[in-house]
């Protein structure tokens, strides 16, 4: 995997890729809880991949990839002396408003939008295979257990994630092709 496709990936995607490539494992409970909270309140995914490749077991491996060595420099950079932020507080009046805070709501965002798009993906998927049974299903006939079962396995999405007037949508199409008597109606 290329750093670019692992800073592409989203939410808890990222954060297991991440401790795969940067450490080489499986990421454990802890780590997984701390940096998918890092991720949803919009960290910037540099960052988390600087702080596992210099963490103690990230400098033991010490991963080689394409921009990797850049993106740690970035990181590494030596911090401003005294005087230089004496002189960045003295300009910050005359600057425009900080960027950071509104790159982090971006960043979270983003990854809210990645977490829906996922589920959404996974919501197709198991209706898409309801559908499958249905339309193989005898006209009039109602629906088997296993047609029961996929209707059970097509949850309402999670509230905070979507809204109630589209999971209501969602239910309504998950009950109609539930019922929907045979193929081509």
């Amino acid at each position: 995997m290329t750093l670019e496709e692992l800073l592409r990936l989203g939410d808890e995607d990222f954060v297991l890729q991440a401790y795969r490539t940067m450490l080489g494992r499986e990421a454990d409970e802890a780590g997984i809880a701390s940096y998918l909270e890092q991720v949803r309140q919009g960290a910037d995914k540099s960052t988390l991949l600087w702080a596992l490749a210099r963490s103690r077991e990230g400098r033991e491996r010490g991963v080689q990839m394409e921009g990797l060595a850049a993106l740690l420099d970035r990181h590494d950079a030596p911090r401003p002396n005294r005087l230089q932020r004496a002189v960045s507080r003295l300009m910050q009046p005359f600057r425009a408003a900080p960027l950071e805070p509104v790159l982090r709501q971006q960043r979270a965002l983003d990854n809210r939008l990645y977490r829906i798009e996922s589920l959404l993906l996974q919501q197709a998927a198991a209706l898409k295979a309801l559908e499958s049974r249905l339309a193989r299903a005898p006209a009039g006939e109602a629906p088997s257990q296993p047609v029961a079962g996929a209707v059970a396995a097509a949850q309402a999405l999670p509230e905070r994630l979507v809204p109630p007037a589209a999971n209501r949508h969602y239910r309504d199409l998950v009950t109609a092709l539930a019922w929907r008597q045979g193929p081509g109606h």
